[in-house]
């Protein structure tokens, strides 16, 4: 009978109150089904039917009320279920009655427009555009006001970032849809979520509030100065806002104070000029003391130049002497071998004894030192004559020798003046 009713029925005229009512009163059964596989095609075809009488019926907006707020419940799953084509039937439902009742449309806000908001944070565009059509739609003919502050918190505390774009674009409807003295008692909400969706995450939904912002500012004028200094500095370079440069302390007129101007100046001058100047101006780093309110005397910490730093000693050059060289140079003519030197110590002669015997001879300290101071064999070689002049002189070839084959000057001589004998010179072999 109710698919014969729907078949036969003309839902495009409705010629009174009695008519909706008794058209109504066949389609409220299917409209009060549980969305089954079975029962979502009926229920579907229902809401189409519906559609078209509401948009028929011209006359008083109670009967429309009373009726969809006996369905209201079941309507609300309607939007809310994953068919897109019975969502979308919802949808354009509510839209209907909103474009028929205007702002009697109120009473139907509360189980409507959360399902609605719903549909908004779905990841299938489809359903997100519709809920913001719809949205936008109820806002237009009915203004509803007084679900600004769900729209505020959806835009602003939602984790999803299409709820808080969608709920932005909804927002930013609110503001132009609806009147000053409609927005009025919001200015606080709007306020705070406006300056926390132009500093949002995601660049869509701060263009979007960028928008509400300049609707607001054209709503408020006279609020919009008190509105920017509450923004915070992100917040007003995103939105272009230059705030006003502060004014020099000490000065009301707005002219530099000329005591900044002259820490600008010091602040320009590099430091070491700064050390240079103070250094001639008072070189005893005498400066003044100062007393402060109180009157207790404060003396400024004198400004002492980095210390200097002492230039680093060059290292002498090393001279090399070597020992073969200096041993065929001291080779004297008769076979007589006097001792050598330290090579690298002092110049003076060393003292050594033996259990045979001891034999000494003093190095001249001529030769030595000329030896010494000589690097090449060309030099050494030019030295060597005279070397052995000295020798000859230090040590006469016909010197009386003691018992144990040394001389008998050497013997004679203080401990300090003798030296050691080679192994292999004649004094030795004698021994």
């Amino acid at each position: 009978l109710s698919d014969l009713f729907f078949k036969y029925m003309d839902f495009t005229k409705c010629e009174g109150p009695q008519d909706f009512e008794t058209k109504t009163s066949f389609l409220k059964p299917t409209l009060t089904l549980s969305e089954t596989e079975d029962t979502w095609g009926n229920i579907n075809d229902a809401i189409a039917h519906l559609s078209t009488l509401i948009s028929a019926y011209k006359g008083q907006s109670g009967a429309i009320v009373s009726f969809v707020q006996s369905i209201s419940d079941n309507l609300s799953k309607y939007i809310m279920s994953e068919r897109s084509r019975l969502s979308g039937s919802g949808v354009m439902l509510v839209e209907v009655i909103t474009k028929a009742l205007g702002r009697d449309f109120a009473p139907l806000c509360e189980p409507l427009v959360p399902a609605i908001v719903v549909t908004c944070g779905r990841t299938n565009k489809v359903f997100v555009t519709r809920g913001v059509r719809c949205l936008s739609t109820i806002i237009s003919y009915s203004h509803i006001p007084d679900q600004l502050p769900r729209f505020c918190e959806s835009a602003t505390e939602d984790s999803s970032k299409i709820m808080r774009l969608s709920m932005s674009k909804v927002v930013l409807a609110s503001i132009e849809g609806c009147t000053v003295n409609e927005l009025t008692p919001f200015i606080p909400v709007l306020e705070r979520t406006i300056s926390k969706g132009i500093v949002d995450a995601d660049s869509e939904v701060r263009k979007t509030f960028k928008s509400a912002y300049e609707a607001y500012r054209k709503k408020f004028p006279d609020m919009i100065a008190a509105f920017n200094s509450k923004l915070s500095p992100i917040a007003q370079k995103y939105l272009g806002i230059k705030t006003a440069a502060p004014v020099a302390a000490g000065n009301s007129d707005g002219k530099p104070n000329p005591a900044s101007r002259f820490m600008e100046f010091r602040k320009r001058v590099p430091l070491r000029e700064r050390l240079a100047q103070n250094q001639m101006a008072d070189p005893d780093n005498k400066q003044p003391a100062k007393t402060d309110k109180e009157g207790s005397v404060h003396r400024l910490r004198p400004i002492r130049p980095p210390p200097a730093v002492a230039p680093a000693r060059p290292q002498p050059k090393e001279q090399t002497t070597t020992f073969n060289n200096v041993e065929r140079l001291l080779m004297s003519p008769g076979g007589r071998t006097p001792a050598l030197p330290k090579l690298f110590g002092d110049m003076s002669p060393s003292v050594s004894s033996s259990s045979a015997g001891v034999e000494g001879s003093v190095r001249p300290a001529s030769a030595c030192s000329v030896l010494r101071g000589s690097q090449s064999e060309q030099d050494q070689a030019a030295l060597a004559p005279e070397l052995s002049k000295e020798v000859d002189a230090a040590n006469p070839a016909g010197e009386a020798t003691n018992d144990n084959g040394s001389n008998a000057s050497a013997s004679s001589r203080p401990p300090s003046q003798q030296s050691l004998t080679r192994p292999g010179s004649a004094g030795a072999r004698a021994a």
